[in-house]
């Protein structure tokens, strides 16, 4: 019997969010990468798998890769990547804020902080082909 999934299934553990500079630690903890099921709720609101494929699939055309939760994980991996340059926009007013992972050749990777299993941890919200950074760089993958 297969595993029913919902938005906040974790579908697939995609990496480690690195440490910081110190001036960072405090709102950017170290911790893991999650890809979660997800959902769509429109354009540009939602995250995970299903935003993914319901937003971006000309970017995983782009990179060859199929629409499916195995592409996904792959282009998100892609991205996130040694090298990745780390933005945060700072506009939290929880100090939730959202950071965005860049590599420049491949797209970017917004990520969100939350606690997951009582440790800090990263949501996968959204990924796409855009390579320009938003906001302040804060480190690097």
């Amino acid at each position: 019997m297969s595993e029913i999934l919902t938005k906040n299934s974790i579908v697939s553990e995609i990496g480690l969010f690195p440490e910081l500079h110190e001036r960072y630690k405090f709102d950017f903890p170290t911790g893991k990468i999650y890809l979660k099921y997800g959902e769509h709720r429109g354009v540009n609101r939602g995250f995970g798998i299903v935003h993914i494929l319901a937003e971006h699939t000309a970017d995983l055309n782009h990179q060859k890769l199929p629409h499916t939760t195995e592409g996904v994980i792959a282009y998100v991996k892609r991205i996130l990547r040694s090298g990745a340059k780390i933005y945060s926009e700072f506009n939290d007013t929880r100090g939730l804020h959202r950071s965005t992972v860049i590599w420049s050749s491949v797209g970017t990777v917004v990520l969100e902080r939350q606690l997951i299993q009582g440790k800090p941890a990263y949501s996968v919200v959204t990924a796409f082909g855009r390579k320009k950074a938003i906001g302040t760089q804060i480190g690097t993958y």
